[in-house]
């Protein structure tokens, strides 16, 4: 919900697979588990807020991307992540040709670590050594912060 508010793409590396799941190759996932894992996670962050109507939730939450070639390109091992890049050309290089190329990292910023959108946004903008990218995150945050 965070990412929406801050018009924020959310982006996952792959599918989930439950334990539950009853295919015979537990390693490539499901897009009905990871749907369903999805709309656990946001039925448990609006529990409380005593928001727990499918509706309201399908209205609160974005889209999510499956890309892991972005993983691939931005070296990301660890989530949750925030990436901020001015360098478009990096991205459709590696996801729209599939070249496994990864991102100089004076390309882009990355802030790891489980802290709401509004944080990482000020950490980029304090401590990026590129202006634009400062820049880029300062206007999101400024943009998008007290709306919702």
């Amino acid at each position: 919900m965070q990412a929406k508010q801050y018009h924020i793409p959310i982006v996952i590396r792959g599918l989930y697979t439950s334990k539950n799941d009853t295919a015979a190759d537990k390693t490539v996932g499901s897009f009905n588990d990871t749907a369903t894992r999805i709309f656990d996670l946001l039925k448990t962050q609006n529990s409380e807020n005593n928001t727990s109507n499918s509706d309201v939730l399908k209205k609160t939450m974005g889209g999510i991307s499956i890309k892991p070639l972005l993983f691939r390109s931005f070296g990301i091992n660890v989530v949750p992540a925030l990436v901020v890049t001015n360098n478009a050309s990096c991205i459709v290089v590696n996801h729209q040709q599939n070249t496994n190329t990864h991102c100089a990292e004076s390309d882009f910023d990355v802030v790891f670590g489980n802290m709401p959108i509004e944080k990482q946004l000020e950490i980029i903008t304090e401590k990026s050594d590129n202006k634009i990218r400062a820049n880029l995150a300062l206007s999101r945050l400024n943009e998008y912060k007290t709306k919702i």
